[in-house]
This record gives structure tokens, sequence and C-alpha cells, in this order.
């Protein structure tokens, strides 16, 4: 076997000994360093937000709908007959006419034609009074010569009639032929106002039917007027909310006060309203009560309030409730409520309300003034499960656990592994395959240090002295 041959062997041999050598340190180094100690994070709690409950003295709404109608209705006739001689631009449909406005005229000549004959038949009864009065005087004048000249010879019978010879019933005649012919002249001054026709209230045109030259006659409607300075909502509301509202002649002698809601495109238009009385008969689709709520100056304000309108009608109540009002959404199931405890933790009470609104619920039984109510969402509650408040700092120990220990210095956030060195100064080899006395001596320390490592023992590197520390200042794990 040649020198070249045992040489290459002899390096093949170290360089696996130096890997296994390697690796078995790194084993060793990793099987003693302890494993870094696990702390579980503390519970802090889920962060909720609450609302402290109030406790407060809260007027009842009680909601319905109904449609408006109108207060009055008129149809106006013409009280004479005759022929249109003009008409109010306002006699249009949706016109607005006040009380005492000229709504349309008749044709006026015949009227006054008539009153001038029935002037003319009181002065011919004058005329006729007159006479009868100068004929009583001759008769009266007459009947006294008459009776004292046969006052002897005419019996008491014949003196009675005194009265009709000196007539007497032909003075009264003529005084009611008068007090009739002016009573005629009285109905032809009637009959001329009546010529002009006007709105007997404030009121809206519903309807018209008058046109110049026509010829109207008492039966046919001229104009119909729905009075405008009062208008009607017939509510309807449940039979059990009536205990709660003020109605005229049910215990009361003013009804509750009320408010008329309508949705007008993206805003909504109101009207005060008053309960003037309850109705007879009960709605026939839901059957609730209907309630009939006056609507005074309807016209007035931004937006009218029209007739037939389906409205919403808040109606206030008689008495206040004394309860916690919340959202609907902070109860739960129905009639669950979720609260802070003084512990933090979560408590779930069962509560009553006694009034339902909208959006919110009157809480008359179940809560406390001062009690916190979650209004978060609670996604599994489990009753007395950690909770905590927004804002609220973690307990010392909380923040204790949860920071993490501090780093050796120069120690970066992962362990590594010291480094081992895998090459090993060798000589150079020599010419021409014969070797020097430095290579043989370097191989004869190379299969002593091969026969080490196969047998386990660890050599020392002559490099390094035997008692070497680690650096001053470094944490040493145990």
């Amino acid at each position: 076997m040649s020198r070249r041959f045992v040489r290459i062997l002899a390096n093949t041999v170290i360089a696996v000994a130096i890997v296994f050598g390697g690796v078995q340190v790194a084993k060793k180094l990793i099987a003693s360093k302890e494993a870094p100690k696990h702390k579980e994070s503390p519970n802090l709690g889920l962060l909720v937000e609450t609302e402290t409950a109030e406790i407060a003295d809260h007027q009842l709404i009680v909601r319905g709908n109904g449609t408006v109608m109108a207060s009055r209705t008129v149809d106006i006739h013409a009280q004479v007959p005759g022929e249109v001689v003009w008409v109010n631009d306002a006699v249009v449909l949706g016109g607005r006419v006040k009380e005492g406005d000229e709504l349309f005229r008749l044709e006026r000549r015949d009227y006054e034609l008539a009153l001038i004959e029935r002037k003319t038949a009181v002065e011919q009864a004058q005329a006729q009074l007159a006479l009868e009065q100068g004929h009583k005087e001759v008769a009266e004048q007459e009947w006294e010569i008459f009776e004292q000249s046969a006052s002897d010879l005419l019996g008491p019978e014949v003196l009675s009639n005194r009265n009709l010879a000196t007539r007497e019933p032909q003075i009264l005649s003529a005084l009611k032929t008068i007090e009739a012919a002016k009573s005629r002249v009285s109905r032809a001054k009637l009959d001329l106002t009546r010529t002009n026709v006007r709105a007997p209230l404030n009121a809206v045109i519903q309807s018209e039917g008058v046109e110049l030259g026509q010829l109207v006659s008492t039966q046919s409607v001229a104009v119909t007027l729905v009075g405008s300075d009062v208008y009607w909502v017939a509510v309807s509301v449940p039979i059990d909310r009536l205990d709660w509202i003020e109605v005229p002649g049910l215990g009361g002698s003013k009804g509750s006060s009320a408010r008329v809601l309508l949705e007008v495109g993206e805003r909504e238009a109101s009207w005060s309203g008053e309960v003037i009385r309850l109705l007879p008969e009960v709605d026939p689709a839901g059957r609730m009560a209907r309630l009939l709520v006056e609507v005074k100056n309807p016209l007035e304000g931004d937006f009218p309030l029209l007739i037939g309108s389906y409205v919403t009608v808040e109606i206030g109540s008689k008495q206040r409730m004394r309860a916690v009002e919340i959202a609907r959404n902070f109860v739960h199931g129905g009639d669950k409520v979720y609260l802070y405890g003084e512990d933090g933790t979560l408590e779930i009470r069962k509560v009553e309300a006694g009034w339902r609104r909208d959006e919110t619920l009157l809480i008359t039984k179940g809560l406390l003034g001062g009690e916190a109510v979650i209004t978060s969402r609670i996604g599994s509650p489990i009753p007395d499960m950690k909770l905590r408040l927004a804002g609220d700092k973690p307990s010392a120990a909380a923040q204790e656990a949860s920071t993490p220990p501090p780093k050796p210095k120069g120690e970066s956030g992962s362990t590594a592994l010291p480094e081992v060195s895998t090459s090993t100064k060798r000589p150079a080899p020599a010419l021409d395959g014969v070797a020097t006395p430095q290579e043989e001596a370097a191989s004869s320390q190379d299969l002593a240090a091969t026969s080490a490592a196969e047998s386990g023992v660890p050599t020392a590197d002559p490099s390094e002295p035997a008692d070497s520390q680690p650096p001053e200042g470094s944490e040493v794990l145990q």
C-alpha cells in the first residue's frame, strides 16, 4: 500500500469523524438546554360597553292610524231661481273662500221690479186705511145724532151695534192689509238679497256646478263646501288602551291631546289635535275602538292636511309610568337583559316591559336605577363570564403575566447553536507523492484524533484554555 493511498484514507476518516463529532456535540447542547417556560395569557375579560339604567316618569303615547275627514260639508243651493251673471274666481275645485264671501250672483232685475210692486201695494193699503178712517168719523157723528133722537124708541140690542155703525171692522181690515203688504215688501227685499249667494263658513270648494248664463233652480246643488276651520280624524286604537286616554263623557271633561303625523316625501308634517268623542262602532277590520280627533286650522302651516289622507296619530296618556327606558335591541329573547355585575362578570336577568314603543321598551320590573345595562353584542353569553369595560386598566398581576420575560444581553429572539468548525489546518502535500516529516506528523495526529472520536472520549482543543467561562453579563439558562 503506497503512502499516497494511506494519506487519502486518513483524510477521509478524519473528515467523517469531525462531522460525526459535531453532530453529537450539537445534540448534547440542545438536550442540555432547558425549554422556555410557557406562561398562559391572562383572561382579561370580554370588552363591552354599557349604559346606566335611569328610572324616570314617562308619558305614555298611544299610537293609532286613521283617515282624515271633513267636520262640516255644505251643499249650496240657490234660494231663488235665476240666471247666473257673475261667478267668483275662487269657485273652482280646491279654491278657498272665507265666511261671507260672495260665490255667484243672479240676475236682479226681476226681483227689483217685484220689490217696487210690493211697495206700491203698501201705499195702496195705507190709502185705503185713510179712506176708511174718514168714513169712520162720519159714521160716528151720525151715530151720535141718531142716538140722541131715538134713544127712547130703540132697544138696547140696537144700541149695541155701535161698532158696526162706526165702521170699526173696515178699519181693522185696512190695517191688516197694510201689514200684509209690508211683509210682502220684506219678502221682495229678501229675494233680492238672495240673488247674491255667499259662503256660510270658511271653506274649501269640493265641487261646483255654476257657469255664466246658466239658469239655476232652488233644487240643484250649485257648490259643495267643506269647512276648513276644523277637520276630524277617525283613529283606530286597541280597546285595552282606552283606559289610558281621556275621552269627554267617559270620566273626563276634556279629551287627551293628540298629534297627527303625515309623511310628506322625506319629511314629516304634524298638526295638533284633541280627542273629542268615542265613536259608537268598532273598526270592522281590526275590531278596534275608534276615536274622533279634532284638528283645528288643518290648512295652516307648511303643508295642508288633506281630506282622505291616511295618517298616524299619537295620543298622550292621562297618567305617567315610572320605568326604565331602554332600546329594544338591548332586550334579548323578549324578556332578558345583560348586566355588568359589580365584580366585572355577566349577569343575565329577566325583566318585564310595562309599555312597548317603536324603538324602546319601558321596563317596570327587573331593573334598578344605576345598574349597568350592556349595550354590546355578546355572541355566546354565559352567566358569570369575565367582562371588562372600555378604558379599564388591567390589574398588576394581569400586566405582569402578559409581559414577556426580558431577553439576555446580546441575544436575539431565536436560540442560536454554537458554531462548530469543520475545517482542519493541514500541511501542504509534498511534491511527487513523497511525504514530508511535517505531513507524517500531521497524519499521526489525525489518526489519534479519529480513534479518540470513535471511542467517545472528547479531546481538548490546545488553542483554548480548559477553564473558559461565559462572557460577563450574559444570562445562563438553567
